[in-house]
C-alpha cells in the first residue's frame, strides 16, 4: 500500500532542493554579470613557447589554414574565402567564425582578427558583385555556402540555395550549420611573432580582445591564457608528429 504522506514529504523535499539549486544558479550568474562591470572591456593576453623546428616551417604550418582541422581538435570545419592573404571561416561547435589577415610578414609576423560585421557584409557584397560580373564562380567559392543579408539579419538562421543558387531561409544548405554573423559583442585580434633561437623558433602570441558583455569579461578572466596555451599545445604536438614522420 502506498504511503501518500511519505510520498508527499519526499516530493516536497525534492522540489525544495531543485528550487534552491535554481536560486543558487541565478545568484551565481547575477554575481558574474555584476562583477563584469568591474573588469575592463579590453583584455590583453600573451603567451610564448620555443619549438625545435626552423622558423620557416613553423610559419608555414600556422598560416596553412586549410590544414587546421588536422591539428586543432576544436575546429570542426574550415572554408577558405581567400588564400593570399588568408581569409577563412572556422566551425566551432555549431558556429562559424570569420577571420582575416591584417598584416603578413613572412616568416616573422602574422596578425589576424575576427572580421567585424560591417566589413564582413562589405566583403560579401564585393565577392558577389565580382562573381556576377564575371559570370563564373571559382571552385573555392562553389564549395563555400552563400550567405545572404537574411542570414546576417537572422543571426545565423539556416538557409538553402534556391533555383538561382541564392540562399533562402528555412533549410540548411549544407550538412553543417550555416554561419552566424560576426558579432561586435566579441572582437579579437591576434599578433603572432616568430624569432629564431639557437634551438629552433620562439613563437610569441598577443591576443587583444574586446568583450561587450560583462558576463564574457568574467569568463575571460577565469580562463585567461587558456586559448593561447591550447593553441601552442596543439601546434607543438603537430610539429612533433611531423618531425617524427620526416626523421630518417
Amino acid at each position: 500500500m502506498i504511503d501518500y504522506d511519505s510520498f508527499a514529504l519526499y516530493a516536497r523535499r525534492y522540489v525544495r532542493v531543485l528550487f534552491l539549486i535554481a536560486v543558487l544558479a541565478v545568484v551565481i550568474v547575477a554575481l558574474m554579470i555584476a562583477a563584469g562591470y568591474f573588469f575592463p572591456a579590453e583584455h590583453i593576453t600573451t603567451g610564448e613557447r620555443e619549438f625545435t623546428t626552423d622558423r620557416s616551417t613553423v610559419f608555414a604550418a600556422i598560416t596553412d589554414v586549410g590544414n587546421y582541422e588536422a591539428w586543432q581538435p576544436d575546429i570542426k570545419g574550415i572554408q577558405i574565402l581567400e588564400r593570399n592573404p588568408p581569409r577563412w571561416k572556422e566551425l566551432h561547435g555549431k558556429q562559424w567564425l570569420e577571420f582575416e589577415t591584417v598584416r603578413l610578414d613572412r616568416p616573422n609576423e602574422w596578425v589576424i582578427r575576427i572580421t567585424p560585421e560591417k566589413e564582413y557584409r562589405r566583403f560579401l557584397a564585393e565577392r558577389d558583385s565580382s562573381n556576377t560580373s564575371s559570370g563564373t564562380k571559382t571552385a573555392e567559392n562553389q564549395d563555400a555556402p552563400f550567405y545572404s543579408e537574411t542570414d546576417l539579419r537572422d543571426d545565423g538562421g539556416n538557409a538553402s540555395p534556391d533555383e538561382n543558387g541564392r540562399a533562402t531561409p528555412g533549410e540548411s544548405a549544407t550538412s553543417i550549420p550555416t554561419t552566424r554573423r560576426p558579432s561586435d559583442a566579441f572582437r579579437a585580434e591576434w599578433q603572432v611573432r616568430l624569432s629564431e633561437t639557437p634551438n629552433g623558433t620562439r613563437i610569441h602570441i598577443e591576443e587583444r580582445a574586446h568583450y561587450q558583455k560583462t558576463f564574457l569579461r568574467v569568463l575571460a578572466v577565469l580562463t585567461e591564457g587558456r586559448r593561447i596555451q591550447n593553441y601552442l599545445n596543439d601546434l607543438e604536438a603537430y610539429l612533433a608528429r611531423r618531425n617524427s614522420d620526416t626523421a630518417p
